[in-house]
């Protein structure tokens, strides 16, 4: 017989898991439905909406990939979510660069530095193409959403 202490202990746990999974599952989900809006028709949403509809998506994607493996980042920024990420997963060069290039776009997490500069139908068509990318490497790191039968029987 266990003691109630370890079955308390075990559905803490339990419990934990679970809650985990729920974060990173549901910052998937909501991943993926800021890149289908972002993928939006030019006529329903300026560049503006475009980029910031893509940026949701990318940070929904790197959180889903860091929740997956119980991390957090320091801030939500493109670079510390960046530099976050790079600590459990390698990024590509240039797929960091663009990035990084594309967070001085609009620089409004700062009260000196506050930047907003118009976004270019380019900015969009890369910024779209590299979230995709990270669509891609969520999909690869949260295995257990395409096999939970064969992780946990």
């Amino acid at each position: 017989m266990q003691k109630s202490s370890n079955i308390s202990s075990s559905w803490i746990k339990d419990l934990e898991m679970k809650k985990s999974e729920a974060s990173w599952s549901t910052w998937l989900r909501e991943g993926r439905q800021y890149l289908k809006a972002g993928k939006g028709e030019k006529n329903k949403f300026n560049n503006s909406i475009l980029y910031n509809l893509l940026a949701m998506s990318l940070e929904k994607f790197v959180m889903a990939i860091l929740g997956y493996n119980l991390s957090m980042p320091v801030n939500h920024t493109f670079t510390d979510l960046i530099y976050s990420l790079e600590k459990l997963y390698p990024l590509d060069t240039d797929l960091r660069k663009t990035i990084l290039r594309l967070e001085t776009k609009q620089e409004i997490c700062s009260f000196e530095d506050y930047v907003r500069t118009d976004i270019s139908d380019e900015d969009i068509i890369i910024l779209r193409e590299a979230v995709k990318q990270f669509e891609k490497i969520a999909n690869e790191v949260c295995l257990y959403e395409k096999a939970p039968g064969i992780l946990f029987g």
